[in-house]
């Protein structure tokens, strides 16, 4: 989802990365953690979801894309990067 917020470089901090592996493909996805922002959060792909709320970290919503679930449940947990996917049975990093 794409959030109509504008984000100053420096306010931002990497605080995940997870190595997806799926049959077909792989793809590796960064998390980020805003500090400051300016604007109204608000989605800029209304058809691509339901609705954006403010939630607990460690209590996403039910409807919650599964590996994004995963990354906000590692980053309350500080865990920094999970591979996860086929034929990977390595543990997270701390």
């Amino acid at each position: 989802m794409v959030v109509a917020v504008t984000v100053a470089p420096d306010d931002l901090g990497v605080v995940g990365v997870m190595h997806r592996r799926e049959s077909d493909h792989e793809r590796i996805d960064g998390f980020l953690a805003a500090r400051a922002w300016s604007g109204e959060p608000t989605s800029a792909e209304p058809a691509r979801c339901a609705e954006l709320v403010w939630a607990p970290l460690d209590a996403p919503p039910d409807d919650t894309v599964p590996y994004v679930a995963q990354a906000l449940a590692d980053y309350c947990r500080g865990v920094r990067y999970r591979p996860c996917g086929r034929d990977d049975s390595r543990p997270p990093s701390p």
